[in-house]
């Protein structure tokens, strides 16, 4: 007793990624023992091992939603120029309620961007720099979020998509 074996047992299974349970079994040899059955046992294994596989697949991702959060934060702190958004309306219903109504199946060009310029690239590229050695970790970024309205109760999950989609974006950001 008290030699480390636990602590060694513990210790491969880091190494090797297998999961890792403590559960003292002694008792079970003894008569009339009540507690913890094997199913328990076998369970709580299972949701450590579960819970190994989520956390080895999260780590998997940190770097690649790192990367896209600095290049998010980057292009808003330096954004390109907006391309002018052209004043004829091909929908007349456009005029009437102030530009309410979606364009189906057109190309909103209000939401487009210029190309950046290699100005803009460079700025881009300083605060880039400045982000990943921490120089802006106080700067306050404003991030406009638009809220899914989500699925709409008439249409079911097995309807047209389409039909789903026009629905969604009649409904308000």
């Amino acid at each position: 007793t008290g030699v480390g074996k636990t602590e060694i047992a513990r210790r491969m299974a880091k190494i090797v990624g297998a999961p890792f349970l403590k559960v003292e079994a002694t008792k079970f040899t003894e008569v009339g023992y009540v507690g913890r059955d094997v199913e328990s046992m076998v369970r709580d294994l299972v949701d450590v091992a579960v819970r190994l596989v989520k956390d080895q697949k999260k780590a998997n991702v940190v770097e690649a939603a790192t990367q896209k959060a600095n290049d998010k934060l980057v292009k808003l702190l330096v954004p390109s120029l907006k391309k002018k958004a052209s004043q004829n309306t091909n929908n007349p219903l456009e005029s009437l309620f102030g530009g309410a109504i979606p364009n189906f199946g057109q190309h909103n060009e209000e939401d487009e961007e210029e190309p950046p310029t290699e100005d803009i690239k460079t700025k881009r590229s300083e605060i880039r720099v400045q982000l990943l050695n921490g120089q802006l970790e106080e700067e306050k970024v404003k991030v406009k979020v638009e809220q899914d309205p989500g699925a709409l109760g008439m249409l079911g999950t097995n309807q047209n998509e389409q039909m789903q989609e026009m629905m969604n974006q009649l409904m308000p950001k």
